[in-house]
């Protein structure tokens, strides 16, 4: 809003408005409002004299200026001020007077310092809180190691059937309590900052195949399947962290397992994309367990989230590992997140890109194989399919089949047309008989005993 100065004076109401005080000076700095008299301007208002030089500027220039927060000391103590000047003409380029508009931000100065303070205070106990977390959950993590170590030595000797129900509840209630140590540490120490990453040469494809193993025991007991699904274009050779990788991956897997009464889990690798140096790599685990609602979705990466409150005390943990694995994710500079619906199952995920290890990063190379027939035998579909693409991939000639005898009656009539296969690659266990009576049936028929065979056992079985 523009006034001259004879029109300022009269429309002063205005301007007051919003502002602690509003001064107008003449040319000569004399106060012409809210003071009469025409009082010196620093005489009336001491604590704009350390500002005299601004003003005057403004006086020589004669162009509006403002400032924030000018600290400003009074007889009240040091005061801070939004101070704004105008100039004002009734004639252009004729200096009437100034404008002046002040307002005072002391209180919220110091509000906002006072809260700056409790900040930081609130940290550093955040801070001391977090250290003595994980300084006692490593003191607690040493002695139930040595509980869980002596437990399975107890059970690896003779008991009668009320010792081993005793031990095997010492071994798996240790167990359980240092896996809620751990991730009890493991919090403390990304909450506190202090989670380092490793950047060491790793064989993702290896640290895979060793978590499908660590759960092939618990999965055959429940009647379920895990299965691992690398796909050929990826890289194996990587530099990383991974013990962190194989962390997420034992959450991801741990949850599959869990939540999975029929059925299975895959554990599926692709590439997104790459270049000369690095690749961008998903690792997703695929469970057909009960699966979750849009609702929990939104939240299960949060801290001490369950999926639903009775999952605590019906299937134990603590909530915290997904949480823990959001966070070690992007601190790889990755994500993860989950795919679900109800009744049909979940599946969690990790992107991240790894650099490729040097000297590492190339293919071995492969024998002459391209056109070689081979079949493939395996009572499991999803199983059947992986096995199928990779060897296609690697320029093979590929059939399957589910079971032994509609394997058998292939062979025979591929021989009978004079295109034999190579190679059959079965599973030892079938639908209807096993590898090993599979081999002599196969090997006791001229027509097909030329046939190469390769037998494949399940993780944890020879």
């Amino acid at each position: 809003m523009n006034f001259s100065y004879s029109e300022l004076l009269k429309n002063i109401h205005i301007l007051e408005a919003g502002f602690a005080d509003v001064i107008i000076v003449n040319a000569q700095l004399n106060v012409v409002h809210p003071e009469e008299g025409h009082a010196p301007l620093y005489g009336n208002h001491p604590y704009l004299y350390p500002h005299r030089k601004k003003i005057a500027t403004i006086l020589q220039e004669k162009e509006t200026q403002a400032w924030e927060s000018l600290e400003t000391r009074s007889a009240e103590g040091m005061r801070y001020l939004n101070l704004k000047i105008t100039p004002l003409f009734d004639q252009p380029d004729t200096l009437e007077g100034l404008l002046i508009q002040i307002s005072d931000q002391t209180a919220n100065k110091k509000s906002l310092v006072d809260m700056e303070k409790r900040l930081d205070d609130m940290e550093k106990t955040t801070t001391a809180k977090s250290q003595f977390l994980a300084n006692m959950s490593h003191e607690l993590r040493s002695p139930m190691t040595s509980v869980i170590g002596m437990s399975h030595l107890l059970l690896e000797t003779e008991l009668d059937a009320e010792q081993r129900e005793c031990a095997e509840v010492i071994h798996g209630s240790s167990t359980g309590l240092l896996n809620l140590i751990n991730d009890t540490l493991d919090f403390s120490k990304l909450d506190a900052g202090k989670v380092q990453l490793e950047s060491i040469p790793f064989n993702l494809y290896a640290l895979v195949s060793q978590v499908c193993k660590g759960f092939k025991i618990q999965c055959d007991q429940k009647g379920t399947y895990i299965i691992l699904d690398y796909f050929p274009d990826c890289h194996q050779q990587f530099r990383g962290d991974p013990g962190r990788f194989r962390q997420i991956l034992n959450n991801f897997t741990s949850n599959a397992v869990k939540f999975t009464k029929e059925g299975g889990i895959k554990i599926e690798i692709t590439k997104l994309s790459s270049d000369e140096n690095q690749e961008t790599i998903k690792i997703t685990v695929h469970d057909t367990g009960m699966g979750m609602s849009p609702e929990v979705l939104g939240r299960i990466f949060k801290k001490f989230v369950q999926a639903d409150d009775s999952t605590t005390r019906k299937f134990g943990g603590t909530g915290l590992g997904l949480a823990i694995s959001k966070e070690l994710a992007e601190l790889m500079g990755g994500e993860v997140g989950v795919d679900s619906e109800p009744g049909k199952g979940s599946s969690f995920w990790l992107k991240v890109t790894l650099p490729f290890e040097k000297d590492e990063n190339e293919r071995l190379k492969r024998a002459n194989i391209k056109g070689k027939k081979v079949l493939v035998i395996d009572g499991n579909p999803s199983i059947l399919a992986i096995q199928s693409r990779n060897l296609l991939s690697s320029g093979l000639q590929c059939e399957t089949s589910e079971n032994a005898h509609d394997a058998i009656k292939v062979l025979v009539n591929a021989s009978k047309e004079n295109k034999p296969f190579d190679a059959l690659v079965t599973d030892f266990t079938l639908p209807d008989m096993d590898g090993a009576e599979l081999g002599h049936l196969i090997k006791g028929d001229s027509n097909i005993s030329t046939t190469h065979l390769i037998m494949l056992t399940s993780m944890g079985k020879k």
